[in-house]
């Protein structure tokens, strides 16, 4: 069969893509592929990544990776998230929780990780909570009197090395948030700090709800940690703190929203003013909920796409930027991808490439350490059956 032209300059877009993972046939593929009614602005390439198994148990907040990466976090704003151990006054252990430093002496938590009895508090500093590099004496300094969230004071001569602010915003359904914990993993280990990107799912006048359908999620010792976004201003902050979830550690998971609480944060707490930094961002950027940021010269930029702009792929630029949606050869879909049923959309250096994971044996899913969609092996759920606290 001849290919028509638009045929023609996919295989050929496609071969350079293939080329480029050092395929030996990539033309053989990509014509067979285009021959099956490839859109001349998409390039499939099911055969450039093969399709990755992801256990339904993993690191804590199950599934998790060491980096923060779906949101472009830096070691500034991984660092903030730190562990928080709560005992009695005969030394027995009554919480083994995650929290967020707000200020230089200050922890966001969760009210339930300090419960009353609480006689000492440690705060440990660094990504081992069994190594820290640095551990603070801390103490209660306030409990909301109806949400489950609890602020903690640090010692007068410790301050935290870094900090993250309240968020101003509240994430949308069908949003990708960044979740941070130092809970228990597959082998029943606490203490590791871990992330992890979910979506979404429903936003209550007091909550922030998400869902790790099965593959991913908060767990035993994951409790008041943050649920991360990148805010208006363009830099990471904390728009909800843990305060329970699903048994399995693989479910829905129920985060206190900060910004209902924010004058009384104020009050209990001496906040860090905002001094967004690029973190892990790039020039080429990203798409964050409507809004293009990226790095422009050492210093963070961003820009809420408005009045007919939406994110998109910048061909001035050779990056994310707010764009006429006519102009963005990606229609829409930015590196982090989508998935359209069995199908995985991608926007790769301006291109848009599309894999059908079902012809790879696979299904099209989300990863959850790395909040980019991808073909995926043996993916399982569960059911909705909720725990009250971590």
């Amino acid at each position: 069969m001849r290919l028509q032209v638009g045929a023609v300059r996919a295989v050929r877009a496609c071969a350079r893509a293939l080329m480029m993972r050092s395929l030996v046939t990539p033309f053989v593929a990509c014509a067979t592929l285009a021959t099956q009614g490839c859109d001349i602005d998409r390039v499939i390439v099911c055969s450039v990544a093969a399709p990755t198994a992801i256990a339904t148990r993993g690191a804590a907040l199950l599934n998790g990776s060491e980096r923060g990466e779906f949101a472009a976090l830096g070691p500034a704003d991984e660092a903030a998230v730190v562990h928080v151990d709560a005992r009695d006054a005969s030394g027995g252990q009554l919480g083994s929780c995650s929290g967020t430093a707000i200020g230089e002496r200050w922890v966001l938590s969760a009210a339930h990780c300090v419960p009353e009895g609480t006689v000492a508090i440690s705060v440990s500093i660094g990504a081992n909570a069994g190594a820290p590099e640095r551990r603070i004496e801390a103490q209660v300094a306030g409990r909301h009197p109806q949400l489950d969230l609890g602020v903690i004071e640090l010692s007068p001569d410790a301050l935290v090395p870094s900090t993250l602010p309240l968020a101003t915003r509240v994430p949308d359904v069908g949003a990708v948030v960044q979740l941070a914990g130092f809970g228990e993993d597959g082998l029943g280990v606490l203490g590791h700090r871990r992330f992890v990107a979910e979506e979404v799912t429903a936003v209550d006048p007091d909550s922030i709800v998400v869902d790790g359908q099965g593959r991913s999620g908060a767990c035993r010792g994951d409790s008041g940690g943050p649920l991360m976004v990148r805010d208006r201003d363009g830099g990471v902050a904390i728009a909800g703190v843990l305060r329970g979830g699903n048994v399995t550690c693989a479910g829905v998971d129920r985060y206190v929203r900060v910004d209902v609480a924010r004058d009384w944060i104020s009050s209990v707490a001496t906040l860090q003013p905002s001094r967004p930094g690029c973190g892990a961002l790039k020039p080429v950027g990203r798409c964050f909920e409507g809004m293009a940021t990226w790095c422009q010269e050492g210093g963070l930029r961003s820009e809420s796409c408005t009045n007919g702009l939406a994110c998109g792929w910048d061909v001035r630029f050779s990056g994310f930027r707010c764009v006429e949606p006519a102009a963005d050869p990606c229609d829409g879909v930015d590196d982090r991808g989508l998935c359209e049923g069995s199908v995985l959309l991608r926007c790769i250096a301006g291109a848009l490439q599309e894999s059908d994971c079902e012809s790879c044996g696979a299904a099209c899913a989300r990863d959850p350490k790395t909040g980019t969609a991808a073909c995926e092996r043996e993916l399982s759920h569960t059911t909705d059956a909720s725990a009250p606290g971590r």
